[in-house]
């Protein structure tokens, strides 16, 4: 296998881990269906945050550092999560509203 340098080791591992996490999202549903286990959400997003975790673990980064430090734009990060998240928020509950009416 060749070295993999920077972010290619994402691009050269997520397709298997969602390949993965595909897999066994669908052998919960056939046990879910078969033994009509009530599964909830919250599992999944468990399921989902190991697989994820799992990937970020194995991965290794082989970049030669950059003579500057460099950081995270972490404003700007949380800045985006909040704004998408409020939009995901508010259109579930209008979607709540709407849908009952």
């Amino acid at each position: 296998m060749n070295y993999l340098i920077g972010l290619s080791v994402l691009d050269h591992w997520f397709p298997l881990t969602h390949f993965l996490l595909i897999s066994v999202l669908a052998a919960w549903f056939y046990v879910a269906l078969i033994w009509q286990f009530d599964f909830p959400p919250f599992m999944v997003l468990i399921i989902a945050i190991l697989n994820y975790g799992t990937i970020m673990t194995i991965s290794k980064d082989r970049v030669k550092p950059s003579p500057q430090p460099e950081s995270w734009k972490l404003a700007e990060i949380f800045t985006t999560g909040v704004i998408l998240g409020g939009h995901l928020a508010m259109m579930t509950v209008q979607d709540r509203l709407f849908s009952y009416k």
